[in-house]
């Protein structure tokens, strides 16, 4: 029979890890409910000359016998991973103003079985005089992406670039092309500026007891992106010890000189469409504790990012 000591430390790990287990649950059922839209996804490979770059478009998607490809490879739809929901990855070629399919790998891992283009019979119909696969079923935009990633979104193609190029294709041919470069005017984070604007004011009103909840979104910006109003709301008025006009004034006068989301310049203009963030303020003392040693460690650069090396930490302290 265990000691007492050991078998309690025995159930203390059992009870860690099955935690660790219901997350990591929890997470894999999240992604498969909100499938690619969740997740900020691998892009096509396009070859313009010899210079490889990311296409952000999936001209395969509208092939006419894309449902006879799908069941002619199955792993299609069994080798797939969070950042490639469509399971495969297009290669590509952009020559003499031509978009051409040169092969496709199936599924997300480089191992996995390559179709090339011009052996498989079901593309026959767009085979060229020189036997590639002309993409003659496509009609649409692609944007090609190059340069630093200006702001990650986690969510389809949505992430921003430093340079884009959108080449519009009728029936396989280039038919347009616009150039954009890209910047980030306001840069935030969401998780820091929420921990300091609680630090700051559990600094100015320690009083203050119970959890609130902020909303902000960027009002207007000036000519060159800057941030100039915010609009904060706050929801769960139903703490009397919190006086709701004073938290207002202090959150909107550390918000605007703290923003925690971007403002981003994409595609010729500022786009405001995730200047926004919500958040909670936890006054309870011990939350309020936890919270402030996490903002530490994120100061001091301690915080890894990892969860379950972060939460390792947290046990030793």
């Amino acid at each position: 029979m265990l000691a007492a000591p050991t078998y309690i430390r025995q159930l203390t790990y059992l009870f860690k890890y099955m935690k660790h287990i219901f997350r990591f649950l929890t997470i894999i059922l999240i992604a498969v409910s909100l499938k690619a839209n969740a997740t900020a996804q691998f892009g096509e490979v396009l070859f313009i000359d010899t210079t490889r770059y990311s296409m952000r478009a999936c001209p395969l998607d509208r092939f006419e016998k894309f449902d006879q490809f799908e069941k002619k490879y199955p792993r299609m739809r069994t080798d797939l991973c969070s950042a490639l929901w469509r399971g495969y990855i297009g290669y590509w070629q952009l020559q003499d103003n031509k978009l051409y399919l040169d092969s496709i790998q199936i599924g997300y891992d480089s191992d996995t079985a390559k179709v090339i283009a011009r052996n498989e019979p079901l593309f026959d119909a767009h085979k060229t005089t020189d036997g590639r696969i002309l993409a003659g079923w496509y009609s649409g935009e692609v944007s090609v992406a190059s340069g630093e990633l200006v702001n990650y979104v986690h969510m389809g193609f949505e992430s921003v670039f430093e340079h884009e190029d959108i080449y519009t294709i009728d029936n396989g041919m280039v038919t347009g092309v616009k150039h954009y470069d890209n910047k980030c005017t306001v840069k935030g984070d969401d998780t820091r500026t929420a921990l300091e604007l609680e630090q700051y004011i559990a600094g100015v009103h320690p009083e203050y007891t119970g959890k609130i909840v902020v909303s902000v979104a960027a009002s207007e910006i000036d000519q060159n992106g800057n941030l100039k109003k915010i609009d904060v709301k706050l929801r769960d008025n139903t703490n009397k010890d919190i006086d709701t006009d004073e938290l207002r004034r202090l959150a909107e006068e550390f918000l605007l000189k703290n923003p925690p989301f971007s403002i981003i310049y994409v595609r010729g203009e500022y786009d405001l469409r995730f200047a926004h963030c919500t958040f909670a303020l936890v006054f309870d003392k011990e939350q309020h504790a936890q919270r402030m040693k996490f903002l530490k460690r994120i100061q001091e650069g301690q915080y890894t990012g990892n969860t379950y090396e972060d939460e390792e930490e947290e046990d030793e302290e």
